[in-house]
Parts: C-alpha cells; sequence; structure tokens
C-alpha cells in the first residue's frame, strides 16, 4: 500500500490534529497503512484501511481498545476518532502514540547485564500484568474460539488475499 498523502487525511482527523509538525511512516504492512504524527498536542498512529474487510478489522480493533482502555488499568493507546467513508470503502482511526521500542531492539546493542536484565525484567511484569487482568466481559464470547478463527480463516482463503493456502488450513 501507499503511504498515507495528508490531503487524504479526512477532514475530521485534519481538524482534530490542527497542523502537523511531522509525518513519518514506519514499515508499512499488508492491511493498512500507518503514519506517525507529531504536532502540538503530541504524538499520534493515524492508520488507514481500504477493502470492506480490512474496515471491518480496523473497526473490531477499535472497539477492542475502546474496551480495554475503559474496562482495565492496561497501558492502552487510546483512539481519538473513527473516521468510516463507505463511499471510499476506507476506514481511519487516530490513536495516541505510546513511544517504545521491541525488546529484541533494547536488548540488541545492550551490553550491560544489569541493564538487560532490568529490561528482561520489566518485560516479564508487563506480561504479568496482562494475563493478570480479568478479560472485560464485553469481550468474552461463548462460542468456541478456535473452531470461530478455522471458519473465519476459511472464509478469508475464499474471499480475500491471504497469505495461507488451501494446504495449510486442511493441515490446521
Amino acid at each position: 500500500m501507499q503511504p498515507i498523502q495528508v490531503d487524504e487525511i479526512p477532514e475530521e482527523i485534519r481538524e482534530f490534529l490542527k497542523k502537523l509538525d511531522s509525518i513519518k511512516f514506519p514499515r508499512q504492512g499488508y492491511t493498512s497503512n500507518v503514519a506517525i504524527i507529531r504536532n502540538h498536542q503530541g504524538s499520534f498512529a493515524l492508520k488507514r484501511t481500504k477493502g470492506d474487510w480490512y474496515c471491518s478489522l480496523l473497526k473490531k480493533e477499535v472497539s477492542v481498545l475502546n474496551c480495554l482502555t475503559k474496562e482495565t488499568k492496561l497501558l492502552i493507546p487510546k483512539v481519538k476518532l473513527f473516521v468510516e467513508q463507505k463511499q471510499n470503502r476506507q476506514c481511519w482511526a487516530l490513536f495516541e502514540y505510546i513511544q517504545g521500542e521491541t525488546v529484541r531492539i533494547a536488548l540488541k546493542d545492550e551490553k550491560n547485564k544489569e541493564t538487560r536484565q532490568e529490561t528482561i525484567f520489566n518485560f516479564g511484569k508487563f506480561l504479568a500484568d496482562i494475563h493478570s487482568t480479568p478479560c472485560p466481559n464485553e469481550l468474552i464470547h461463548n462460542k468456541n474460539w478456535l473452531g470461530q478463527m478455522i471458519s473465519q480463516a476459511r472464509n478469508n482463503l475464499i474471499n480475500n488475499e491471504v497469505d495461507g493456502t488451501k494446504k495449510l488450513l486442511e493441515k490446521v
């Protein structure tokens, strides 16, 4: 996907952001375009999806993040705006940007043993916080999750461009 052009950003989001100080494009994935935007208010992640399928995924992501923000004490990027452009079959979400780096990057060149241990300890603590947080009722479904995911994968294989194959799905 091509990076987001400033003039493509929906008016509601441009009005919220007002003046942009900078816009950067991290490595792009297949399902969406992402831009990191800085302005006088702070930093934001802007995500755009194209097509009905990817819009439905972004809507679900926004819904889950809103629920987790409201119902837990986890450090979750807050959703600032969500815009659906049905005529263009595009969806946009503006999130609070939380600066960070992967554990792999943090440890890659770190030689100090104490700093490395502290990084690993903090990562473990963060994982423990996630796993000890009860799942909000709104996100609990009585359906068989694995069966639902396999059914969804089968549907995606038939109706969408995916990395997987029929042979792989049958193996699962």
